[in-house]
Parts: C-alpha cells; structure tokens; sequence
C-alpha cells in the first residue's frame, strides 16, 4: 500500500486525470443508457391503427379506473373502437360519454359487465 500511496503522491495530475476520465467515460455510459431507455418506453414506436387496421377493437379489463382507464382513453385517443370489460355500469356508461364527448364522437364502445372474482360461479359469464 505505501508504494501505491507514494505514486499517487508524486503524480497527483496524472491521476487527476485519469480519474476524471474515467469519471467522464462512466457518466457518458450512463447518460447513454438513460437516454436509450428513455427513447424506447416514452415514445411510441409505430403507428398501432397501421398496424392492426381502420375499426379495430381493443379490449380493456378494469377500464372506468386507474392504469385501465388511462388504457381506454389513450386507445380511443389512437382511434380504436373498445370493449370495456367492467364491474360497475354506471362507471362504464359515464366513461364512454366522457370519451365520446371529449376524444371521438363516432367511437363504437361496448360495455361488458362482468366481475373477474365471481368468474367460477356457474352463469356469471
């Protein structure tokens, strides 16, 4: 350790400088990475009505609250028609007026009332 010490004593710029550049080779790295990442989950990567055609439907679980509703109004913002696939009518009903009369008045919406935790009781689907 001391002849280690003493280098680094007497070439204190020369290790100023290698640090450093091994500090920028680093943050460049992972300035890279974050912009990769970045550029692959925050912009859309093709063109979903080109993809799968005019009318094409989307289906959404859980779609009057949170990450499903954000679902269905970023699918009918995209000009896909919906099946919602919901608990509560009335949630279901005020979304699609709601998409209708914000995003797309022609939007063809289905409501599907259906309770996922009462699906193995016989006649509930």
């Amino acid at each position: 350790m001391d002849k280690l010490d003493k280098f680094v004593l007497d070439n204190k710029r020369a290790v100023g400088i290698f640090t450093a550049g091994a500090a920028a080779v680093l943050g460049a790295k992972i300035l890279a990475k974050s912009l990769s990442f970045l550029a692959n989950n925050l912009t859309p990567s093709y063109d979903l009505i080109k993809r799968y055609g005019e009318g094409s439907y989307a289906v959404i679980s859980a779609a009057t609250d949170g990450i499903g509703k954000g679902f269905a109004l970023q699918l009918a913002k995209r000009g896909f028609n919906l099946v919602m696939l919901i608990r509560n009518k009335e949630k279901g009903e005020a979304l699609a007026e709601e998409i209708k009369n914000t995003i797309n008045p022609n939007i063809q919406i289905m409501i599907v009332e259906i309770d996922f935790s009462q699906i193995l009781t016989p006649g509930v689907v």
